[in-house]
């Protein structure tokens, strides 16, 4: 059987260093309510249904979406997660959870393990100020906001021992009695084999056979700890980040016209469900995605993927599902469930209503396992 997991943004409530660093009341909404068109034919601002603004806090949200969920064929959610060297950030959404026994909701984690900088933008990328500010150098501000440090031995066995309290959660995605987890950046995490070593044991302690470790996009290399490789965001290696930036700054400065970086969607969408190599070193787990534009979050120098259609979504996610069947793939991650300031996310909106929701509802009930 193949099942559909959907990448869950925790974004979508107050944080006091949301409010500190973007102002008082931001939220992902924030950005998606004031999102504009920047070129002819882009549909901006995307509007929730019956302008569902919600809070992540409020726990008939949570009851809303787990509703929609277990409807529409999604197994479960993958809840991003944060953890900084002890330091924890839109964490209240999965802890709540954890104490609504009664919401009938399978999930998981991926620890988003990146730094996070003023830029939203990779910070492999030497982001700075300047381009965060459209120009303005600002020599006190390299633009980072929280910084990936993983700490010692003590910082791994608080990071497990706050984690175990979900592993030990029944409605937690469990592949062969192993809890499952999600790491978004393995090869920044020197230490790698320590922890996980370290975690397997104390999973083992607690009564686990282990810990179902997922590396998302990168091979295991000598990291014996982990299984399997996630598939994630893979129609943005079209996205030419660095040449795309220089390019528009420069045709600003000239008045040329400056445009994000623009895809088609069946095309991308058959470069995921007709590609037949994976040169990787564990099982992989299949990717998926609904639709994406990003401007809300980088103006021009985004990626927007034109032409998106819930037919074409329901067409290539039933191949996608065929291919994971006949690999052996038990699972497929897909972006996203509410990823709005991507415009890609699955839950009803004014636009479309719950028409992607029914095409993967189809996708899933139309699938035959072999």
């Amino acid at each position: 059987m193949v099942r559909i997991i959907a990448f869950y943004l925790p974004q979508f409530h107050e944080v006091p260093d949301n409010n500190k660093w973007w102002g008082k009341g931001f939220t992902e909404w924030t950005n998606v309510r004031s999102a504009k068109p920047i070129f002819t034919n882009q549909y901006q601002p995307n509007i929730p249904y019956k302008k569902n603004y919600y809070n992540l806090l409020q726990k008939e949200t949570v009851q809303w979406q787990t509703e929609l969920m277990n409807k529409y064929n999604v197994y479960a959610f993958c809840y991003f997660h944060y953890w900084f060297e002890g330091k924890k950030i839109l964490e209240k959404p999965a802890e709540n959870l954890l104490k609504w026994k009664d919401i009938n909701q399978k999930f998981c984690f991926a620890w988003a393990n990146t730094t996070w900088a003023r830029t939203w933008t990779a910070i492999n990328y030497k982001a700075t100020s300047w381009y965060a500010n459209d120009g303005k150098n600002d020599s006190n501000d390299n633009g980072i906001l929280l910084k990936q440090d993983y700490g010692d031995i003590n910082d791994w066995l608080k990071h497990y021992k706050y984690l175990s309290k979900f592993f030990k959660d029944e409605r937690y995605i469990k592949v062969l009695n192993k809890p499952m987890i999600l790491i978004y950046d393995l090869k920044d995490i020197t230490d790698s084999n320590e922890m996980f070593s370290l975690w397997t044991n104390l999973a083992k302690q607690d009564g686990f056979d282990g810990l179902h470790i997922v590396s998302i996009n990168q091979n295991r290399n000598k990291n014996q700890y982990v299984d399997a490789i996630a598939l994630y965001d893979k129609y943005n290696k079209y996205d030419r980040h660095i040449m795309r930036s220089i390019y528009n700054r420069i045709a600003k400065k000239l008045g040329f016209k400056v445009l994000p970086n623009i895809l088609d969607y069946k095309t991308v969408w058959k470069n995921i469900a007709l590609r037949k190599k994976y040169n990787y070193d564990a099982p992989v787990y299949l990717d998926a995605f609904v639709k994406y534009d990003d401007t809300p979050r980088k103006g021009y120098y985004a990626t927007y993927i034109k032409n998106e259609s819930p037919e074409i979504f329901e067409k290539y996610l039933m191949i996608q599902m065929e291919k994971a069947n006949k690999m052996n793939c038990q699972y497929i991650f897909l972006d996203a469930w509410n990823e709005w300031g991507e415009g890609n996310y699955l839950e009803p909106d004014e636009r479309f209503g719950y028409k992607y929701l029914e095409a993967l509802k189809n996708s899933v009930d139309n699938f035959k396992c072999e």
